[in-house]
């Protein structure tokens, strides 16, 4: 699929098989700044959707051919359609139309006879929705590659229910898959070195105790049974009353750096180790 080209306004498909109402849509639409395409039936609405790409798709219910349902179910189901809002016109204002169509993907209705004002101020409603929600999705993924590129990984821990949530990060740093994590505090703790384990339960107890931050280097055991070093950091969140809601952190592996730590101390102990060997009973 080709990228979408930047637009100067948001494009709206409009699809209705009334030439009439397409008209009074296309006006109260272009009248709020936007471009719009029309279509007159569903067949029609799928081929201009997989090419135009709109940013919403205002569709009637009552259609010959592909009715509004049927339409809205095949836009939800098409490439690039998952996320964009789909308004539908009806005027079936029983309550099973009007579940049906969300069923069917709907992210929102309106009643006809139109009220053109209303309309528009309910599609730009609907847009501002979208791209909300398209620059959390991305600002998510960028989240996901900065951690990624950093090796670290969140969590919530919910003291009053025991769950434990883990980011996908963290889980791909422990070696198991997202769906594969029980979920609970017991199950990250039995990922920690049975060395270290009670070192880090402690600590992240004392966090809801005293109510003082949590910064940690501990060791996770993967699936394999090699082990690698985390720095864990953490502190509680609580509500008006002091009551502790959540426990949230961060995991980051610090394998290479702990490695490095550790050849720097070797290095800077060699030379006294080679001057006791040079100095010692034998030498010169």
């Amino acid at each position: 699929m080709e990228p979408q080209r930047e637009r100067a306004a948001p494009l709206a498909l409009v699809v209705d098989d009334d030439r009439l109402i397409r008209m009074v849509v296309r006006e109260a639409l272009e009248q709020s700044g936007l471009e719009v395409c029309e279509a007159d039936s569903g067949a029609q609405a799928l081929e201009l959707f997989a090419t135009a790409r709109p940013d919403i798709v205002v569709l009637d219910v009552i259609m010959p051919g592909l009715d509004g349902f049927a339409t809205c179910a095949k836009l939800r189901g098409s490439v690039g359609g998952g996320r964009v809002p789909i308004l539908i016109m009806t005027g079936l204002d029983d309550a099973e139309s009007i579940a049906h169509a969300y069923e069917q993907g709907a992210t929102d209705f309106i009643t006809k006879p139109l009220n053109p004002m209303i309309l528009s101020y309910r599609v730009r409603y609907m847009l501002r929705g979208s791209h909300t929600l398209d620059a959390l999705i991305k600002s998510e993924a960028r989240l996901g590659l900065a951690q990624r590129i950093a090796k670290i990984g969140n969590w919530e821990w919910r003291p009053d229910t025991n769950q434990f949530t883990a980011s996908a990060e963290l889980c791909r740093l422990m070696g198991i898959r997202s769906q594969d994590f029980a979920g609970t505090f017991d199950a990250f703790i039995q990922l920690v070195h049975a060395e270290d384990r009670d070192r880090v339960n402690e600590a992240l107890k004392r966090i809801l105790s005293e109510r003082v931050p949590c910064d940690i280097d501990h060791r996770l055991v993967l699936p394999n049974g090699a082990d690698f070093t985390v720095n864990l950091q953490a502190e509680a969140v609580f509500d008006h009353q002091l009551k502790a809601l959540s426990v949230v952190g961060t995991a980051q592996d610090i394998s290479e750096r702990k490695q490095s730590e550790q050849e720097i101390h070797r290095l800077a102990y060699l030379p006294h180790h080679v001057g006791d060997a040079l100095s010692g009973p034998g030498s010169l």
